[in-house]
């Protein structure tokens, strides 16, 4: 077995490159076999301690007089290197080779080493502590993880979960108290499919928990495949400044930057409150169509770095959606497929990044052939695999949007009236799957055209 990889080298060091946020902490210079790649791994580490960018240009330029670089050819194999990156989102399993095979060349160096002790007139308590402690120090170096851990330790920590005072911070709120009753918070690494038909209300749905994440002080990055981040906006400011009796639909907010006589001064003035309320929270929205997994786990880096000397942190996500996503393109021509890669790569983003991503579905037509048309997991199998991969699956329903669909016959009229009035405001989030609770209904007050979900009275 070769105990070197030097094509995971090159392709680690070309997405760290390509993308400063692709560096994985516990990598360091000295696990790299090659001295050239510990060299530029070793400044690319130094310069981006300082907050520098570091590209193959710049690192050119600081590596200029260096022999072991040269010898390699420069520049040119800086711009190779870049070449041959690998996606952001798959360094870390990259940078895990690297690691694994040091320990392999660190393990046989002590072996051997240990071999010629006991051969010569040493202690043998002192041949034997030496080599266990050695092996321990590697086995320990660049751990990700905490390894095994006996039951007795979990099970402190349990017992001083519940004897602390100190409210619960490992999760998200969603801000729907009935929701969070439900799901027990949003925890890290978990994989949220909030899914529905158009005009079921997802969007709002998605930004009214994006919200109430980011009026608890949690981070929130938002990332809108489909709709501008004006857009968002607007819908999010007639969400906040809602009320029953003088709502200000965001199609109106929309239609005021063209027809400035739309609004009275009351309702600027409640807009203009409404925006002081909003923009101290931390809620970050991109609206870059067409995004891979690669490019949200590298913004959510970015992110991160921006967040690190502020009272904030990422905590949550929010992909809106699915079916707009970039794909590997491994898959091309067949959807079912792409979709089932993405949403695999979807749960690993919310593992490696350890944050609750909550990624919305479109479910197909198929739904609506039914007598009952609220969905069930079976509708999530035509769009890929889902099902299996998501912790929690949601579905959104709204009864009220496909009784207005229908006509009924005039003897019909006045009971089909009071269904629909019955139904009227009123959103469904069918929690279909949930790895670590019940599932069950939860109702909730909605009010689609002010982009509003509200906790019911009795939820």
């Amino acid at each position: 077995m070769l105990l070197y990889n030097l094509e995971s080298g090159q392709a680690y060091l070309g997405a760290c490159l390509s993308n400063n946020a692709a560096i994985f902490e516990p990598l360091q210079a000295v696990h790299f076999y090659d001295a050239s790649h510990q060299n530029i791994y070793m400044i690319m580490c130094r310069e981006m301690a300082a907050g520098k960018t570091v590209s193959p240009v710049t690192l050119n330029q600081l590596l200029d007089d260096e022999p072991s670089l040269q010898d390699i050819g420069g520049a040119k194999y800086l711009a190779r290197l870049a070449g041959a990156a690998v996606s952001i989102i798959h360094s870390p399993q990259y940078a895990e080779i690297i690691i694994e095979l040091w320990k392999r060349r660190e393990i046989i160096r002590i072996a051997r080493e240990s071999i010629e002790g006991a051969g010569e007139d040493n202690d043998l308590d002192d041949v034997l502590n030496g080599l266990t402690s050695a092996l321990h120090s590697v086995s320990q170096s660049a751990e990700v993880g905490r390894g095994l851990v006996h039951i007795s330790d979990t099970l402190g920590e349990v017992l001083d979960s519940i004897a602390s005072d100190e409210p619960d911070t490992t999760g998200v709120t969603t801000g729907l108290r009935a929701l969070d009753d439900s799901l027990g918070l949003l925890r890290p690494g978990q994989s949220i499919v909030l899914a529905g038909r158009p005009g079921m209300g997802k969007t709002a749905a998605a930004l009214g928990m994006a919200k109430g994440a980011a009026k608890a002080g949690h981070g929130v990055a938002f990332f809108s495949q489909e709709m501008p981040r004006k857009d968002l906006s607007q819908r999010l400011l007639s969400d906040v400044i809602w009320s029953s009796t003088a709502p200000i639909p965001y199609r109106d907010i929309m239609r005021h930057s063209v027809n400035s006589f739309l609004l009275d001064e009351y309702q600027k003035f409640r807009l203009k409150e409404g925006v002081n309320n909003i923009k101290n929270w931390p809620l970050f929205i991109e609206d870059q169509s067409s995004m891979s997994v690669a490019g949200i786990y590298a913004r959510c880096q970015e992110l991160r770095h921006r967040l690190k000397n502020t009272p904030h942190s990422l905590d949550i996500v929010f992909i809106d959606y699915l079916g707009l996503m970039k794909s590997s393109g491994n898959h091309k021509g067949n959807r079912v497929q792409e979709v089932g890669e993405l949403s695999r790569d979807i749960k690993e983003l919310a593992k490696r990044l350890a944050v609750p991503v909550v990624v919305l579905a479109q479910l197909n037509r198929g739904v609506e052939g039914r007598e009952n048309k609220r969905p069930i997991l079976s509708d999530l199998r035509d769009i890929g695999e889902i099902e299996q991969d998501a912790d929690t699956v949601i579905f959104i329903y709204r009864d009220e949007y496909y009784l207005k669909m229908e006509k009924p016959s005039d003897d019909q009229a006045e009971v089909h009236q009071a269904k629909i009035e019955a139904a009227e405001n009123k959103m469904e989030l069918i929690i279909a799957k949930q790895q670590n609770g019940e599932t069950r209904t939860r109702y909730f007050f909605s009010s689609i055209e002010n982009n509003v979900v509200r906790d019911m009275a009795h939820g």
